[in-house]
Formats: C-alpha cells, sequence, structure tokens
C-alpha cells in the first residue's frame, strides 16, 4: 500500500491479466507500436553518479547538421541567455540531467557554426519582465493594457531606439535559421526535457539504432509506455504499471484522442481503486494482506485506496469534452469497469461507478456508505479464513 499510496500523491499519476498481445495498444487512428533545479554544476570534478558527457556521445548519432542532444536543447534554451557569458547564470539540470558541465562552452560553439547569434533591441526587452515594461511605458504616458508583445511593439514606437539601447543593454541569442530548422527537426529533445518520459539520449538511440520501420519520436514513446506496461504487469508491479497507464492517458488526451484517453484514465480509477501495489505477486500470506487492506484502505477519509483530486479533475474535463451526460457517464464507466480483469479488487465494478460519480460531485456520505459496505465484506472474508 506503501508504495504505491506515495507514487499517487507524488505524481497524481493503471491492469489487466489478459495476455501480452492484448495489452499493448494502439493510439486510435495509430499502428500499435519533470524538474530542473537553480544549483550551478560543480566547478572541480564530476559526480561520479552523472555519466561523462563523453561517454554518451560515443553513443550517440548527431543530427545531419552535426548536433547531438544536448545542443539540441542548448538552442531551446538559448534565446533566455544574453551574450555575456561570463555573467550568466546556467540551470542545474544542464550537469544532473545532462552532463554538461560548462553550458557557455556549448553556446559559444553553437554560435561559432552560425545556429545562434546576438539578438535585437526587440529580443532584449522580450526578455525583461511585464512590470519592467509597464514601468517604461508609464514613464512616457502610454497604457499598460494588453498582451506582452503588445506592450513591447508600443514603447518600440514611442521610444527611440537609442534611449531604449541605454536602458536595455544586455543582448540575448536567437536562432538562426540553420538553428531553427534543426529545433523544429528534433522536437523529440525540448519534449522530452519536459515530459521525462525516457531521457533525450535514449530517444536518440531509439531513434537511430532501434527503428527499423523508421517511426516518429510520439510512436517510439508510445512503443515504450507498452513496453512498460508488459512488464510492469508480467512482474506484479501494479504501482509502476498504474502510473504507465496515466503517462498514456496523458499522452493521448494531449494528442485529442478524447475516447482513448478516456478508456486509460478508466483504468487508472480501477486501479487506484483496487488497493494494489508493486510486488503483487509476491507470497504474502491472504489473512496478512486482508488486514493491510482493512488498516490502510478504510475508512474512506483516511483510505489510500480512492482518486486523487487530479483525477476527478481530468475524468470531469473527460465527461465535458465527450458531451457525456451523467447517465451516459455512469454506463461508459460501467462498460470500461467490466472490460478490465483484475488481479484483486475491493470494490465491485458498480461500485466504482458509484465512487467515480460521486467524487465528481464531492459527496462524501455516498462515499463513506459504500466504504463501510465495502469494509464489511473485507472483515466477513478475514473471519472465514
Amino acid at each position: 500500500m506503501g508504495l504505491f499510496d506515495t507514487f499517487k500523491k507524488l505524481f497524481h499519476h493503471s491492469i489487466d491479466n489478459t495476455s501480452a498481445a492484448e495489452q499493448t495498444l494502439s493510439r486510435g487512428n495509430d499502428s500499435p507500436v519533470k524538474i530542473t533545479f537553480s544549483r550551478d554544476p560543480p566547478a572541480d570534478s564530476p559526480s561520479p553518479d552523472i555519466v561523462p558527457l563523453s561517454v554518451r556521445l560515443k553513443k550517440a548519432v548527431p543530427t545531419m547538421r552535426g548536433l547531438y542532444p544536448h545542443e539540441i536543447l542548448m538552442l531551446e534554451y538559448a534565446h533566455t541567455y544574453s551574450t555575456d557569458l561570463s555573467h550568466q547564470h546556467f540551470q542545474g539540470f544542464w550537469y544532473y540531467e545532462y552532463s554538461v558541465e560548462h553550458p557557455g562552452d556549448v553556446v559559444k560553439s553553437l554560435e561559432k557554426r552560425g545556429f545562434i547569434q546576438p539578438g535585437n533591441l526587440r529580443s532584449a526587452i522580450q526578455n525583461q519582465t511585464v512590470p519592467v515594461i509597464k514601468n517604461e511605458l508609464r514613464a512616457i504616458g502610454q497604457k499598460v493594457s494588453g498582451k506582452k508583445a503588445d506592450l513591447i511593439d508600443r514603447l518600440l514606437s514611442n521610444t527611440s531606439p537609442e534611449e531604449l539601447e541605454k536602458k536595455f543593454p544586455v543582448r540575448f541569442y536567437e536562432l538562426t535559421e540553420s538553428g531553427t530548422q534543426e529545433l523544429t527537426e528534433n522536437q523529440y529533445v525540448p519534449y522530452l526535457h519536459r515530459h521525462k518520459y525516457m531521457s533525450i539520449w535514449e530517444m536518440n538511440d531509439r531513434l537511430n539504432h532501434k527503428n527499423p520501420h523508421h517511426l516518429g519520436f510520439r510512436d517510439l514513446i508510445w512503443q515504450f509506455f507498452n513496453e512498460e506496461s508488459l512488464k510492469h504487469l508480467h512482474e506484479g508491479d501494479m504501482g509502476l504499471y498504474r502510473n504507465t497507464r496515466l503517462d498514456m492517458y496523458e499522452f493521448l488526451f494531449e494528442e485529442k484522442k478524447y475516447e482513448q484517453a478516456f478508456n486509460l484514465l478508466c483504468e487508472v480509477i480501477a486501479y487506484d481503486l483496487s488497493g494494489m501495489d508493486n510486488s503483487e505477486f509476491s507470497d504474502i500470506d491472504e489473512k496478512f494482506r486482508l488486514q493491510l487492506m482493512l488498516k490502510y484502505d478504510f475508512p474512506y477519509s483516511q483510505s489510500n485506496a480512492k482518486l486523487p483530486p487530479a483525477i476527478k479533475q481530468w475524468m470531469a474535463n473527460l465527461q465535458g469534452r465527450l458531451e457525456l451526460s451523467d447517465d451516459a457517464l455512469r454506463e461508459r464507466l460501467l462498460q470500461q469497469f467490466e472490460s478490465i480483469s483484475l488481479y484483486r479488487c475491493i470494490f465491485t465494478n458498480a461500485e466504482c461507478v458509484d465512487i467515480v460519480m460521486a467524487e465528481l460531485i464531492d459527496d462524501a456520505d455516498i462515499l463513506d456508505t459504500i466504504y463501510h459496505k465495502a469494509e464489511a465484506r473485507l472483515r466477513a472474508q478475514l473471519k472465514a479464513i
């Protein structure tokens, strides 16, 4: 219970026991197929836990223009860095996630090779905060309403370039045409930097060494999700399986495939309410297992086996996007729950439907009643052993 519950609380981030082939999902029309911090990298010696960049580069495949994954990511961030690199602070993720000890050297190399260049006055103002820009507009008697781009246009139109040059002397980098093309053609890098489904190095390897059908990076991510699901299912790690299914839900929702996303979110909910954890196939005495469930899953107010707030919000969102009435939602939920064969469970399929509907309207009385009824069933099972 504890580890699964920890996953739910940390990530807000589902299985049936059908065959491996049946567990490999499609993304609808397609064929089957995160954290940064601002600590500077150590100035002395590399951490033994960090794979040296030189080692990563031996396995990585550069683009046709000669850029490696960490250099592509630098293109994504270049516009936020000033050309005065001696005073530029770089985020800690460059070292701790990408093994880059000296980000400034990467910036210099990209500039030398023609992928970035010093930006103009507009980019210098773009890197200022909205309050700073508004203060400048107030000083010259101009309106301060509108989006940031509007504010910048207004400031540039009503102030001489010479005066603005004095006030905003620091220049920031911008992409050249080659840099823009590189970033456009390698969107997997910034995408995985944000989503952390796998490392940019692993995706580089999959794209170039494990891709006989020349799939795009999103198809390869989906393939990875299926691989992870099967592995966790085979090993009985239901908590990890559930988290992977949640990643798949988010991925499909991002693609606006709401019907398929709904099915996966139902699976996530089924596992949230099942009381299952990792190492489900371990030799735990059934009596002891029931005792644990009674201790950690009841009453409702203290239960580990209930829906995290984000899950409720996402289900409510999907109900709206799919234009489902409450009755239609009930019917769809029951269909999905009945299609999932759980290794073990706490609630009946009908109770799971009632729980979801009660959670959506925050009806604690109904939830207390359902959990009390399920608790009584488990106590009867325990007494019968």
